[in-house]
């Protein structure tokens, strides 16, 4: 029987001994994104349907270049396709909200034209 106790002893240390030290605290969570107006959307979609556009008409990489530096914001505001992706998941991920067929057309039209962008090259 004291050999059991001595057993019984032995796994109780082993099993309530930690086996390493315990996890700092998480990092706070970042801040939830800014919500997207459907305005803001749909400025995004036609810029981003202008743009590529201007693309597909270059002749060269130099060409294209140059109208994307020209774009370019340098960070003053979010880019259009953040935009328009945060928007289509808000959209799509908001349980209150029927998702209406106008704005769904907008954001299948808003995807293609990314990745219209995506697929421009020289």
């Amino acid at each position: 029987e004291d050999e059991n106790e001595d057993e019984n002893s032995v796994l109780s240390e082993i099993f309530n001994s930690p086996d390493c030290p315990p996890l700092p605290p998480s990092p706070p969570l970042p801040p939830s994104p800014r919500p997207i107006s459907e305005q803001q959307f749909a400025r995004a979609v036609l810029s981003m349907k202008g743009l590529v556009g201007m693309l597909m008409q270059c002749q060269s990489n130099v060409d294209k270049l140059g109208i994307l530096d020209t774009g370019d914001l340098a960070g003053e505001v979010e880019h259009p396709v953040y935009d328009i992706l945060s928007f289509v998941s808000q959209e799509l991920t908001s349980v209150d909200v029927q998702v209406v067929e106008s704005c769904m057309n907008w954001m299948k039209d808003a995807v293609m034209t990314i990745v219209q962008l995506i697929n421009t090259s020289g």
